[in-house]
């Protein structure tokens, strides 16, 4: 087996497997039971709770990207996901995971054969930026106040990881909070701007940007977008300022 390393914006190749350290994102599988097929097995240091962290992987031999829905969560801070599918054994598989509090986890292994068919990585912590917003009226003069706000985050870079230009785009939920009065709305969000998993690796357009966040209000059975000015996306940035959101009709 792999042994535990820390490392931070550095890309290592051991024992046919390639890690960096970094975050995650879908609703994971709980199935403590053991696959028909051979795990590839991570195991992170420290052991993050399954259900606050996400996946995305590829084997490099299918057809598409999956997420959460094949992995195996073992126990916190392990899991498994399948070599083969359909039958068809993987090559190289490539493992994407967010966990929250942490920096992506970029696992890329060079020949699945070759490794020892698991791998430790330690996590490092990740922080957060603040952002302080109000939310102003929606077009027809409504007030927000107590709706909920969902932020989720778009890793296009991540596509860039899996060497699919058609991966979807993985994009999971980084942050909830509600609006206060006056339309108040004061969040966190990961600090994807200083992981080095997020901007270590060179990437070609359109997987280049560090990534945005989008964000939603639910109130009284409707759904609103929030963007600033004309975006309606917010762009991972070294900072934000103070803004105002305008509510659009979704």
């Amino acid at each position: 087996m792999i042994g535990c390393m820390s490392y931070r914006g550095l890309l290592i190749a051991v024992a046919g497997v390639s890690a960096l350290a970094s975050p995650r994102a879908h609703a994971p599988n709980h199935n403590h039971e053991p696959l028909a097929v051979r795990e590839f097995v991570v195991r992170f240091s420290p052991a993050p709770a399954p259900e606050s962290c996400v996946n995305w992987w590829d084997l490099r031999s299918q057809d598409r990207g999956l997420g959460d829905a094949a992995v195996r969560w073992m126990a916190p801070g392990q899991f498994g996901i399948p070599t083969e599918l359909g039958g068809k054994p993987g090559k190289s598989p490539k493992i994407a995971t967010w966990c929250r509090g942490f920096g992506m986890s970029l696992i890329d292994v060079k020949e699945l054969e070759k490794s020892t068919y698991s791998v430790s990585v330690k996590l490092l912590p990740l922080a957060e930026k603040k952002i302080s917003s109000r939310v102003l009226l929606t077009p027809d003069g409504m007030s927000l106040v107590g709706g909920s706000v969902t932020v989720s985050y778009r890793a296009q870079r991540l596509c860039g990881f899996l060497d699919r230009w058609d991966c979807g785009v993985p994009q999971w939920t980084v942050a909830t909070q509600q609006i206060g009065s006056d339309g108040i709305l004061e969040f966190g969000v990961p600090d994807f701007n200083t992981d080095p998993a997020i901007g270590a690796r060179p990437m070609v357009a359109p997987f280049d940007e560090l990534g945005v966040f989008l964000l939603w209000v639910d109130l009284g059975g409707r759904r609103y977008g929030l963007k600033s000015g004309n975006q309606a996306e917010l762009r991972v940035s070294a900072d934000y300022p103070r803004m105002f959101f305008e509510p659009t009709r979704r």
